[in-house]
């Protein structure tokens, strides 16, 4: 038993070690731990699992009763937690050996608690919280419809007026670090006196706990990983830095700092390596033979390392963003200037393609032929990059890479995003909040995020537009759920009908996926996972013993069997 908040010394295995309720529940996110506190924490887990079914991984009971087991489980049960806690004591016994007289401090502020090994450079004040709006939406229930789904990453509000604060705030700086590391695929950092850097902002504890050195967890590992040196050595790592969003909206700011700091000549920047890197680095004048390519298998060493400050995984602060609009020399138009209607395709790049991409071209610059819209596939040139969506008036497009130039647009640009609804992350909600742009979710039915092909609401992404691009609807005779007919008269929508916009001159039939059950419907619902879209009037729950995964299902087809 460990009391709750302190940080007490126990003897365990004939090891003293120092636990605490964080290291718990984080396997070592405070305080000062080794390898025989982690073991002890892994008997803790084992308990929980082997011993209570109805504990969380935190070692909560979670809302299901938990019932005695029968006699018979109970003693498979027993000898099952036999075995595993007799391979525990193995391993404490054997890291105990190794690690017994080398103590860890867990660094979770830089800033505030200054290690001995660390000099800091401060380089501006601390970054400001900000107001983001709730998504603008066609289906006002949405949000609420599908809370848990749009909250995967980060915590949406239902309440439309809820201010959904940004408070994953930092103070800008650069750390150098006296013989440290750098290990792992979240690119971990700790140093020769022990001190572990789980920084805030620099790992994602909503899905996953924070990383370990390989040192503390197996020195076998660790004694036989390739080490590679540098004397001067500075670091931009950090988990799904290899994508292109996280690059230019986590990386980029980064390296802005280390440009800022002045880093000492001859220091080696540790990147991903991606194709795309050196034309933005080319931008800030850092040359090619600066870059050491990361690899997660390695372990990295440096007498000393330089380690800017982390940003938030798909949340960057805006002062990170501008100060990397700034050093880029992306200018701010006049409006007349932005003038441009870009769609970001993603033909050709194996996921999230939109199969009805030609009849979604050809339906806007149908409906709006006055506007220039452009297609952008693919700009190798950053400068004729940033040109080009400084022109931007509206950014529309799936998910994916391409909305990341929403950074090089100006304040008040209107960004339409196609959003898969299984698990979908908002970090292009966030980044227009961020960047004070108008942001609209459209979400697509029955897609996810490895899909190779989803099928878009042509209809949808017009009457977006069309409430994008119209003026005033003080004039207009016909409200939203109705239309108006040859004659001159507002007529209602039909259940499984809608309209979205004033005077519309036909009401839609609502897309695969989605229900109007009601006459004069504004919008159609997005049917929830476990059930399909019937005749667009109403949702069908799926039959038993078959579920739909992923909502806005639009036949029992769709409805799965476990296995399946």
């Amino acid at each position: 038993v460990v009391d709750d908040g302190e940080t007490t010394p126990q003897t365990f295995l004939g090891v003293q070690t120092s636990v605490d309720r964080h290291t718990l529940h984080a396997l070592g996110a405070r305080g000062t731990v080794n390898v025989a506190a982690q073991v002890r924490v892994g008997l803790f887990f084992t308990k929980c699992f082997v011993l209570r079914p109805g504990c969380t991984r935190a070692g909560i009971t979670s809302e299901r009763a938990w019932r005695p087991p029968s006699r018979n489980s109970e003693k498979a049960t027993m000898r099952t937690t036999s075995a595993v806690l007799l391979a525990a004591v193995t391993l404490a016994a054997l890291s105990a050996c190794c690690f017994a007289n080398r103590d860890f401090n867990i660094v979770n502020d830089i800033y505030n608690e200054r290690p001995q090994s660390v000099q800091l450079r401060v380089l501006g004040p601390m970054q400001e919280q900000f107001n983001r709006s709730s998504p603008n939406v066609m289906d006002p229930s949405l949000m609420e419809d599908f809370a848990h789904e749009f909250s995967f990453m980060q915590d949406i509000s239902v309440d439309p007026e809820d201010p959904n604060v940004f408070e994953q705030t930092s103070v800008p700086y650069v750390a150098a670090i006296s013989n440290a590391y750098v290990e792992g695929e979240s690119g971990l950092v700790w140093d020769r006196q022990g001190n572990i850097f789980h920084e805030k902002n620099m790992f994602f504890e909503r899905t996953s706990p924070n990383p370990m050195p390989t040192e503390v967890t197996s020195s076998g590992i660790f004694d036989k990983t390739t080490k590679l040196h540098y004397p001067l050595l500075a670091t931009t790592i950090q988990r799904y830095g290899h994508m292109y969003y996280h690059f230019v909206v986590e990386t980029l700011p980064k390296l802005v700092l280390l440009k800022e700091a002045g880093l000492p000549k001859g220091t080696k920047i540790l990147m991903w390596g991606e194709p795309y890197e050196q034309k933005f680095l080319d931008m800030l004048d850092i040359p090619k033979e600066d870059v050491v390519k990361y690899d997660p298998l390695k372990v990295y060493t440096s007498d000393v390392l330089f380690f800017p400050t982390p940003v938030p995984r798909i949340t960057p602060a805006r002062e990170s963003l501008e100060m990397t609009r700034e050093a880029l020399g992306v200018e701010v138009l006049p409006e007349e200037e932005r003038d441009l209607v870009i769609y970001c395709s993603r033909n050709n790049t194996g996921t999230r393609e939109v199969e009805n991409e030609h009849e979604l071209l050809m339906s806007l610059k149908e409906a709006f032929p006055n506007e220039k819209i452009v297609t952008y596939d693919q700009v190798d040139d950053v400068t004729e990059l940033i040109h080009l969506f400084q022109r931007a008036k509206v950014i529309l497009g799936p998910h994916g890479a391409g909305l990341s130039h929403m950074l090089f647009a100006a304040p008040g640009t209107r960004v339409i995003e196609f959003q898969f609804m299984r698990d979908p992350p908002m970090m292009f909600w966030h980044v227009a909040a961020a960047l004070n742009q108008d942001y609209w979710l459209l979400p697509v039915p029955n897609a996810w995020w490895m899909q190779k092909k989803m099928n878009v609401p042509v209809v949808e992404v017009v009457d977006i537009m069309t409430a994008i691009l119209t003026d005033s609807v003080s004039s207009r005779a016909c409200k939203p759920g109705s239309f108006l007919d040859a004659h001159g008269n507002c007529v209602q929508c039909a259940e499984g009908t809608y309209s979205f916009t004033h005077d519309s001159p036909a009401c839609a039939p609502c897309f695969e996926g989605r229900y109007a059950d009601k006459a004069g419907s504004s919008y159609c619902r997005t049917c929830p996972a476990d059930s399909y879209s019937k005749d667009g009037k109403t949702c069908e729950r799926c039959p038993d013993n078959k579920i739909s995964w992923i909502p806005g299902a639009h036949n029992e087809t769709q409805c799965l069997s476990f296995k399946e």
